[in-house]
């Protein structure tokens, strides 16, 4: 007497009398990765003092996680915050950059690489960067308590876009006054949604030549306007509230409005912001 078995749709026969049972399928042979590849979110046409590099790194078009990208640019006035980075479960990666203070437009092409299994493979964007300066003195400025730029990521972050709810990672990344002047002063929100998408994932850059800054004790309250790109909340400009609140953690927040959230716009606030993610200095 025979069994026939079906093995991943591969038929395996077993005899005897009565028949043997149908032994267990062999694993699957393992995929390897033959074709590693990085995507790369488009940068505004132009940034100002600082912005944030996305991407995404795939191998055989499945997300790879814990892939380590290496960045680059083409000019020494970008400085990213850290050379290498690694991409999260989604195979998604964030690379925070600076610009050297004083530096007129400027354009720079921007690369990350990655190897996998020995394979190498990389992707580049070009943008036009400066950071003039100056535009008039601060009373106060906004950094971490290493003096570098505020990088401050949440996940399953609750946000408000045009009156709906959603929620997906938002990330914080700039420095306010960072010389004691308007003109040093930059930052970049980004807000990636999670499933169920209820928006496509965007970033957004705040030009800092139109912002204003008062402090109070504990407090910084910037207002300005700035261009949303793309533009998801109608045309450009738009106008923004960046609020900093450090009474102590774990009370330290951080909250960000554009436009009107109800009808057309975005907010967000996050939480236990750590005493040495956000800190508050009076200029001299």
């Amino acid at each position: 007497m025979r069994n026939i078995c079906n093995c991943r749709g591969n038929p395996v026969i077993t005899f005897g009398c009565p028949p043997s049972p149908c032994p267990p399928c062999p694993p699957c042979p393992p995929i390897t990765c033959t074709t590693p590849s990085i995507t790369l979110m488009s940068l505004p046409s132009t940034v100002v003092c600082g912005g944030v590099l996305n991407g995404t790194v795939t191998c055989n078009g499945v997300p790879i996680p814990g892939a380590t990208v290496t960045l680059s640019s083409s000019s020494g006035v970008v400085m990213f915050m850290s050379t290498t980075v690694n991409t999260d479960i989604n195979g998604v990666f964030m690379a925070p950059f600076i610009i050297e203070e004083g530096t007129p437009p400027t354009l720079v092409t921007l690369t990350a690489s990655t190897t996998i299994n020995g394979v190498t493979t990389s992707s580049s964007v070009s943008t036009t960067v400066s950071c003039p300066g100056g535009g008039g003195a601060c009373t106060c400025r906004l950094l971490n308590q290493a003096g570098n730029p505020i990088n401050i990521t949440r996940g399953s972050q609750d946000v408000v876009f045009n009156g709906a709810v959603a929620n997906g990672m938002i990330n914080f990344f700039g420095a306010i006054c960072p010389s004691c002047t308007l003109g040093s002063s930059f930052f970049t929100f980004t807000f990636r949604d999670t499933p169920p998408i209820t928006r496509p994932d965007f970033t957004f850059d705040i030009d800092p030549t139109t912002i204003s800054v008062t402090c109070t004790g504990t407090q910084m309250v910037v207002t300005g306007l700035g261009n949303a790109t793309p533009a998801v909340f109608g045309p450009n400009p738009v106008p923004f509230t960046l609020t900093v609140n450090r009474p102590g953690a774990p009370n330290n927040t951080i909250t960000i409005t554009i436009g009107n959230p109800a009808t057309l716009g975005f907010s967000t606030t996050a939480f236990n912001v750590g005493n040495g993610e956000a800190v508050i200095t009076p200029c001299p």
